[in-house]
C-alpha cells in the first residue's frame, strides 16, 4: 500500500526531505517513458516555466508569505531519488520516491518521469514549492515534520481547485494518515 512519508535526512548533506504524496503514483509511472534526467526536453521545461510561477503566486495568495524565486528544478533518476531519501536504508519494498525538496540547496528534485500534464507530478510540484517557500519565509514549526501538515493542506486545497472532490481519497489516504505524519517525535 502506498502512504505518504515524511522524515529527516541527516546524510548526503540534506536537512529535510518533505512529505510525498505517493499513492497510486505506482500505475501511472510505470506506463511513461522517462524524460533524460540530464536533459529533460523542451516541452518539460516550457511546462515547468508555465507552471511554477503560477504556482507559486497561488501559494503566496493563501499564506499571505512573500513572494520568492522559483527554485531549481532537477530531474533525476527514481533510483537516485531514493538513495537521497532512504539513504542506503532503501530496499525493494520502499514507496517510489516522486518528488523531494532539497534544504541546503534551495532545490526541488522530480523523478525523470515526471509529466506536466499528470495531476499526481503537478501536485508534488505544488508541495515541493511549499516547503521551498516555507523555508525561505521561516515559517515556523515545532519539528521538521509540520511544514508537511501545512504542505498537504496547501496540496489538497489545490487539488479541490483543480476538479479532485476528496484530494485524500486521490491518493488513497486520510486525513488521520497526514496527522500522524506530521507529528513531531518526542525528541523534539
Amino acid at each position: 500500500m502506498r502512504a505518504m512519508f515524511a522524515r529527516e535526512i541527516t546524510g548526503a548533506g540534506l536537512a529535510i526531505t518533505v512529505l510525498l504524496l505517493l499513492a497510486g503514483a505506482g500505475a501511472h509511472a510505470s506506463s511513461r517513458k522517462p524524460a533524460t534526467a540530464s536533459s529533460p526536453n523542451q516541452e518539460t521545461h516550457r511546462a515547468l516555466a508555465q507552471t511554477v510561477p503560477h504556482m507559486i503566486a497561488w501559494i503566496v495568495a493563501r499564506t499571505g508569505w512573500d513572494i520568492e524565486s522559483a527554485p531549481p528544478v532537477r530531474f533525476v533518476a527514481s533510483a537516485r531519488l531514493a538513495k537521497m531519501y532512504y539513504g542506503d536504508e532503501g530496499g525493494s519494498n520502499r514507496p517510489d520516491i516522486h518528488a523531494l525538496y532539497s534544504i541546503e540547496r534551495h532545490t526541488i528534485y522530480l523523478a525523470d518521469t515526471w509529466r506536466a500534464d499528470v495531476l499526481r507530478d503537478r501536485s508534488a510540484l505544488l508541495h515541493e514549492l511549499v516547503h521551498h517557500l516555507q523555508i525561505l519565509n521561516k515559517a515556523e514549526v515545532d519539528c521538521p515534520a509540520q511544514y508537511d501538515l501545512q504542505a498537504s493542506h496547501l496540496q489538497m486545497e489545490w487539488l479541490r481547485g483543480q476538479g479532485i472532490q476528496d484530494p485524500a481519497k486521490f491518493f488513497n489516504l486520510n486525513e488521520f494518515v497526514i496527522y500522524l505524519m506530521s507529528q513531531c517525535p518526542d525528541y523534539y
